[in-house]
């Protein structure tokens, strides 16, 4: 019975938006003129050049990316080039010096307390 209620209701609002849409009269309502801007003046200000923008780097995104990765500038990335920043990183946080991070290296790692506690899907 439900859906035979909505239903009637849908018909019945699509006809009368059909026909309040039909019957609008854009014809009928025309616009006011544009009022005249307050900041224009009657004389021209001379405008100033503009002085020659700086030049865009003429090399890619992929291409500067790479430059930074190649310390000795042979053309090729090692994997000694590539991984030393990480290594660098690696090094500053693990306070301890046993080549593993851990939560007890430091307070680099963020606190548990300030973050919700985590729920457990109970099994059943």
């Amino acid at each position: 019975m439900a859906r035979w209620l909505a239903g009637i209701a849908a018909v019945i609002l699509l006809i009368t938006g059909s026909v309040l849409a039909f019957q609008g009269d854009s014809e009928g309502s025309a616009l006011p003129a544009a009022p005249t801007p307050r900041l224009a003046s009657a004389t021209a200000v001379p405008l100033s050049a503009i002085p020659n923008p700086p030049e865009a780097d003429p090399k890619s995104k992929e291409q500067r990316r790479f430059e930074r990765s190649d310390k000795n500038e042979d053309g090729r990335i090692s994997l000694a080039e590539l991984t030393e920043p990480r290594r660098k990183a690696f090094v500053k946080l693990d306070s301890s010096s046993d080549g593993r991070l851990s939560l007890k290296n430091g307070p680099t790692v963020p606190s548990t307390s300030s973050r919700a506690p985590m729920r457990t899907r109970a099994s059943g």
